[in-house]
């Protein structure tokens, strides 16, 4: 791991494979853990690539939470809560280490990711497309060697689903597959929305 540049928004990273699920907020964990898992089988079987995973979550207080859900079940992780602790990560955040790393984007600030992380989880979705749009970039730009796979939990509340309508637009502009529950939120975002007259 290295220091670098500040990130650069991207709409498009072709190296990425955009998996968006709306869920209830108490179904975020169970779906970290199916994914996690579905990685791990993948790769004993030799169908999927050994590689590194990114989660991202909002908040300095979300990172050992989700952490505690990972350790539940023996995934191994670093918590990455700001950026004055990185030295861990660049010592231990490897395919010979511990292939997870739980962060926040504050935290992530200056550092290099390796180019084996080919898989990010947006556990908490950003509250801007700008920010989504730079967790997307800083996969795309560790995807050299194969294509990356970035999951996005999209929950009903109001940071997630006021961002619906935006979310939708980039997944069609780049025709990702899209659930369809994200249509309806933000549908029922727009409704909820009154026009403003004068």
């Amino acid at each position: 791991l290295a220091i670098h540049g500040a990130q650069e928004p991207a709409a498009v990273c072709p190296a990425v494979d955009q998996r968006v699920l709306v869920l209830a907020d108490g179904d975020r964990p169970k779906e970290l853990l199916r994914i996690m898992r579905e990685a791990q089988e993948g790769e004993k079987k030799g169908l999927l690539q050994r590689c590194l995973t990114l989660v991202y979550c909002n908040e300095a207080s979300s990172v050992p939470t989700v952490a505690a859900v990972l350790a539940q079940k023996q995934l191994a992780c670093i918590q990455l809560d700001s950026a004055k602790k990185q030295d861990r990560a660049k010592r231990d955040f490897n395919l010979d280490g511990r292939r997870i790393l739980v962060s926040t984007d504050e935290a992530l600030k200056g550092l290099r990711l390796p180019k084996q992380v080919n898989r990010a989880v947006s556990f908490d979705f950003p509250a801007s497309i700008e920010l989504h749009c730079q967790r997307l970039a800083q996969l795309d730009r560790c995807c050299e060697d194969g294509e990356g796979v970035f999951h996005s939990f999209v929950t009903r509340e109001a940071t997630s689903a006021s961002l619906a309508s935006e979310l939708a637009a980039q997944l069609r502009r780049v025709r990702a597959c899209m659930d369809p529950k994200l249509e309806e939120l933000a549908s029922s975002t727009a409704k909820a929305s009154p026009v403003d007259s004068d």
